[in-house]
């Protein structure tokens, strides 16, 4: 961990302290619109995996996948 903070000279931003061949990596955060996919995004795979794992729905689409395909005829 870098022990002195430093300020970037053009934005004025604190920097992390890292600096690969003379670029040096700012400290800012992530864009709220990013944020807010990001969680939306885990709370979705939450609901969805408890939907189908609990509901009768996922029992019929695995009965369909196992008979050879959703409403697949031959």
């Amino acid at each position: 961990m870098p022990t002195k903070v430093e300020k970037d000279t053009i934005t004025g931003t604190d920097t992390t302290g890292h600096e690969w061949d003379g670029i040096k990596e700012l400290d800012t955060p992530l864009p709220r619109w990013w944020l807010i996919v990001f969680y939306a995004t885990i709370v979705w795979t939450i609901g969805y995996w408890i939907a189908m794992s609990t509901s009768s729905i996922a029992v019929t689409l695995n009965a369909l996948r196992l008979r050879g395909g959703i409403l697949w005829r031959s």
